[in-house]
């Protein structure tokens, strides 16, 4: 059994360079760059049993040198449909969402369904992804940013309330197909559409405890796919890359914006503890409280969730949103609007 399509894809990327992470002796890791050349498999393999299968990720976007910043990238276009499946009621609820927006490409954009990976993620939701072949992708500095308006397009056009749009970093881990969620004890495996329609929740459940052969078409490059894929970033342009400034956490406090009383004040929704605590992080520190008091704030404010986040998985996260405000990335109002916490009128910055 194949045990990746990973490994499948070195034809197209002779010569580009892939990160992976995982977990090893209780820490996560990240950072192990394999050339896409004729050790990449071996290499693969070495990666996946040093890890007991168990908890590993790669980076969806292909570099094409080291300069990991700012250089040419390639990948395929996905979509993570992010959600606790804790009954039928709720996986009924996202499988809707997963099938509308395969029916959208295949009707619009001419995907052969057959073309369209689909995966339960082993413990919430689903990913999709729409191998770069059949959209004739070339490498692009800006492939993550067209990425996310690919996604904010199928939010709008199948009132998709699951895709997580906040996951279009140029260094974004996916888990690996066919390894291991820890938290679960299931597998992240492909499905075919036929079985993501007619499965029943323990169904899929059964489907995740094994690992499973791929079931996908081999891509090939359909003309009308690239044209639908190209029309959407002629109609306004493509956001710029920002220069990067360095952080400093304000002297001055600033007044929390209304989204972040309400959710220090609510917790998280669910299937949201993660996204939430880190955009929460972010977002005090923003107002000028310091790192060490942003942490007790959330340590408390944890506790009081119906399903609290391991201390030092909260750690680790407030640690994530400090290094990405270094780097130039905080996350303010369109984050969390994308996780639906938006308070509308009552918000003098979303009147605006």
């Amino acid at each position: 059994m194949a045990r990746t399509l990973l490994s499948g894809e070195n034809e197209m990327l002779e010569g580009f360079i892939t990160e992976f992470g995982g977990k090893r002796n209780g820490w996560f890791h990240r950072k192990e760059y394999y050339k896409r050349d004729e050790t990449f498999s071996d290499k693969l393999d070495g990666f996946i049993d040093s890890h007991d299968n168990t908890d590993i990720y790669y980076c969806v976007y292909n570099y094409e040198n080291t300069d990991i910043e700012h250089c040419k990238m390639l990948g395929s276009p996905y979509l993570d449909f992010d959600t606790d499946i804790e009954s039928e009621e709720a996986f009924d609820e996202v499988r809707k969402e997963v099938r509308m927006a395969m029916n959208y490409f295949a009707t619009y954009w001419s995907v052969p369904l057959d073309m369209i990976e689909i995966y339960f993620s082993g413990n919430k939701g689903f990913h999709l992804v729409i191998p770069h072949q059949v959209l004739g992708l070339k490498p692009d500095a800006e492939l993550n940013i067209k990425f996310k308006q690919v996604a904010q397009l199928v939010v709008k056009q199948c009132n998709a309330k699951h895709v997580d749009t906040g996951i279009y970093d140029r260094k974004r881990l996916f888990r690996i197909p066919n390894s291991i969620n820890a938290k679960s004890g299931l597998y992240k495996v492909p499905m075919t559409y036929g079985q993501l329609e007619s499965m029943t929740l323990d169904e899929l459940i059964e489907w995740a405890s094994a690992p499973r052969e791929f079931p996908f078409a081999s891509p090939e490059y359909s003309l009308r796919s690239a044209i639908h894929y190209k029309a959407l970033f002629n109609k306004k342009p493509v956001e710029k890359v920002k220069e990067k400034k360095a952080f400093k956490i304000p002297q001055k406090r600033k007044r929390l914006l209304p989204c972040v009383v309400e959710i220090l004040k609510n917790g998280a929704q669910k299937g949201q503890r993660n996204n939430t605590t880190v955009a929460l992080a972010s977002s005090l520190m923003q107002s000028g409280i310091p790192r060490n008091e942003t942490e007790d704030i959330i340590l408390d404010w944890n506790q009081n969730n119906d399903e609290p986040l391991k201390e030092s998985e909260i750690v680790t996260t407030i640690s994530s949103a400090y290094r990405s405000l270094c780097n130039g990335m905080g996350y303010g109002c369109q984050k969390f609007r994308d996780l639906g916490y938006c308070t509308g009128e009552t918000c003098k910055i979303a009147n605006k």
